[in-house]
């Protein structure tokens, strides 16, 4: 079975809001600012490929501060180009960096008018792009590593005990509720959408919310208690970094055997496995396995 993957369509940067945020969090003085229009600047990057940031700085601050016999001269004369090489052998200034980014490897990209660029201010300093590996991670944070389990959801349902325990091979279980639900850990965090051979991240569900708990009367014999009943498309596990990057519109591929591996979950626990199918506009289950032991503890 390939390991699925996530597709972006949007930037694998974090958001300049974002980044914000986390380095006010890291004690940093930054705030969200725009290049000014008519003006030209430098622009650079520091860090290694993937883990990477980019500035940019008036390109009069950053010449007048490593050759300061060129304080107040106008710079209108040298070409876009000229300054592009001439900042690329002068020493980088201090003023550059950025308390927590990396500071190597440093490159200087380009000159470019101002226009309407946005991007954080630091300082001297105007962030146009930063890699969220780049940053450390605020005080208190949780390890970026931490996994989290994600389940598809098709669908929910109910079944009293004493069915579930009859239940054999072969046996089709309909789902009663059919909803595609992305679960973190158990809570609900997206929809979905189906796209060919992908999930596509739809809603954003507040995973606060409770979900409501299955009914139990005081006198209800126990083989007619209710269990809660989950088919769960299929199951991964993620990043905590890689769970906070997921937005709306983010895709994932899945196996081309998802349906016909879909998990039957009775209140949280795996009872058995099998094939999505269709019978007259409803979805259910086939059995083709059942855990053992899990019907009869």
């Amino acid at each position: 079975m390939s390991r699925p993957v996530f597709r972006r369509h949007d930037t694998a940067s974090l958001s300049l809001d974002a980044a914000c945020r986390r380095l006010t969090a890291l004690g940093v003085e930054a705030v969200m600012s725009r290049c000014h229009p008519g003006e030209r600047y430098l622009s650079f990057s520091c860090g290694e490929e993937g883990a990477a940031w980019e500035g940019c700085v008036p390109a009069g601050d950053w010449l007048a501060e490593a050759l300061p016999v060129l304080a107040g001269v106008s710079l209108r004369g040298l070409s876009d180009g000229t300054l592009e090489n001439l900042a690329r052998r002068l020493p980088r200034s201090a003023s550059l960096e950025v308390a927590g980014l990396p500071t190597q490897p440093f490159r200087v990209l380009s000159v470019f008018s101002g226009g309407n660029a946005v991007g954080i201010s630091v300082g001297r300093v105007l962030i146009t792009s930063v890699a969220e590996s780049c940053l450390p991670a605020a005080p208190g944070a949780l390890p970026a590593n931490l996994p989290v389990t994600l389940d598809f959801l098709v669908g929910t349902g109910e079944m009293p005990v004493g069915a579930i325990k009859r239940l054999v091979p072969g046996d089709i279980v309909m789902i009663r509720s059919p909803g595609r639900t992305m679960l973190a850990n158990g809570e609900p965090l997206f929809t979905y959408a189906f796209n060919e051979k992908e999930v596509v991240m739809e809603d954003h569900l507040d995973p606060a919310a409770a979900r409501e708990p299955v009914a139990v009367t005081p006198d209800s014999p126990v083989g007619m208690i209710p269990v809660k009943l989950e088919f769960v498309l299929y199951s991964e596990t993620r990043s905590l970094a890689e769970l906070q990057n997921l937005r709306q519109g983010d895709a994932l591929t899945l196996p081309e055997d998802a349906e016909r591996q879909v998990k039957l979950m009775a209140n949280g626990c795996r009872i058995g496995v099998g094939e999505l199918v269709e019978i007259q506009g409803r979805l259910g289950v086939e059995i083709t396995e059942l855990t053992v032991g899990a019907l009869h503890a």
